[in-house]
């Protein structure tokens, strides 16, 4: 309790009785309020009004109407054994983002006091103090009572499998934590103490996917439409032709001599729009495309390669570029007598090799509608996993 004044600047027998009394109530909210009371001279009394000390609330002179005496009034508050006064605790119970509840603590403590700095730790929203009179402040802390984590879920897009999304508040000096296969993570500050830590996370990845060799047991085929275009070649199978070319012996009667005039049976190149499939897969993305464990290795590619075929002779000509051909030869001679033109008998031969496919091999597969391998792509994705992509068309 703070100390009482005993004197005035007055003549003891100026001062009236020290009146106590001790008010404990819903007005006092619960604290032990002890009031005290004394008739003072009311000309010097003004000047030397009692400092305010520490646990006292109120401190006052008030002239009741009469010109030589006034009425001292002194609050004190009766402080615990740690000389502080209570503490006002309520309970907001209002929940809110990452917060169960929170909870309000009022208590007056000494002017000058440092607010409270918050942490993780302490679970401080707010802590502001507000002087009251040189002597006590007002110290209000609102704290939230736990944090909790938000989890939510949903389908992925795509692949329709369930995705759990967690939301939960963490220390600003957490790190990242290792990768995960089927999990992404993500950590943004939300202040000078906190951060916002998202974990999503696809659940089944493995069974739909399943990293097995050969690699995809499960394949996610999508239907998709994709512009193919389709290598030029030579028909061995046309009427009359052999080996793609149908040679016509004629004697070109104005320069008197002899020639071959070439016919090939080819069939342009074209790009048309063509329906395909699209597979996807997954893997797991903590590991390297280098490392040893990595199961998809690189496919095959459907890539027809053509070939040119070009002779400039003296009998005949040949001009043919970017065609797929079976192998063959054209063999061409002016006969056994003398020719009219160049007097002995000539003979020419050109030869080619088969390209991969054959034309045969290619006509084949277009009329099977063949389906072929033609586009693949494995790149990062969500999630820390690896996606892979094959794009298959019926020729």
């Amino acid at each position: 309790m703070a100390k009482t004044p005993i004197d005035f600047g007055a003549p003891r027998a100026s001062l009236g009785p020290l009146l106590v009394s001790v008010k404990q109530d819903l007005s006092t909210k619960g604290e032990k309020h002890i009031e005290l009371s004394q008739e003072v001279n009311a000309e010097s009394a003004p000047t030397q009004l009692p400092e305010v000390e520490w646990g006292r609330i109120q401190n006052a002179i008030v002239n009741e109407g009469n010109t030589t005496r006034a009425r001292w009034r002194a609050t004190d508050v009766e402080l615990d054994e740690n000389d502080e006064f209570r503490q006002f605790v309520t309970d907001v119970g209002k929940p809110e983002d990452f917060y169960c509840g929170l909870t309000k603590t009022e208590q007056i403590v000494p002017s000058g006091t440092a607010a409270t700095a918050p942490t993780f730790d302490n679970r401080i929203i707010s802590d502001t103090i507000e002087d009251i009179d040189g002597t006590h402040a007002k110290q209000v802390t609102i704290t939230a009572d736990a944090y909790q984590s938000q989890t939510g879920k949903f389908y992925h897009p795509e692949l329709q499998l369930v995705v759990t999304q967690t939301r939960e508040l963490i220390d600003k000096n957490d790190a990242l934590p290792a990768l995960v296969a089927g999990t992404e993570v993500t950590i943004e500050p939300i202040d000078c103490v906190k951060s916002l830590k998202v974990t999503r996370s696809i659940a089944g990845w493995e069974a739909e996917f399943p990293v097995t060799v050969p690699p995809g047991t499960y394949k996610r085929e999508l239907r998709t439409t994709t512009n193919y275009t389709y290598p030029a070649y030579l028909d061995p199978a046309a009427a009359g032709h052999v080996a793609g070319f149908d040679a016509d012996l004629v004697f070109l009667s104005q320069r008197r001599r002899t020639a071959y005039i070439l016919n090939s049976a080819r069939v342009d190149s074209k790009t048309k729009r063509v329906h395909g499939t699209l597979t996807i897969e997954f893997y797991d993305g903590t590991k390297a495309i280098t490392d040893a464990s990595f199961v998809p290795g690189a496919s095959t590619l459907y890539n027809p390669e053509t070939t040119s075929l070009r002779y400039n002779g003296l009998l005949f000509k040949v001009n043919e570029p970017s065609v797929l051909v079976d192998a063959g030869s054209i063999v061409a001679n002016t006969g056994t007598g003398k020719d009219t033109y160049y007097g002995d008998s000539i003979g020419e031969t050109f030869e080619w090799g088969a390209t991969s496919p054959t034309a045969t091999a290619f006509k084949a597969d277009v009329a099977a509608g063949t389906e072929v391998l033609i586009d693949e792509q494995l790149k990062p994705w969500a999630f820390t996993l690896w996606r892979r992509e094959q794009l298959r068309i019926n020729l």
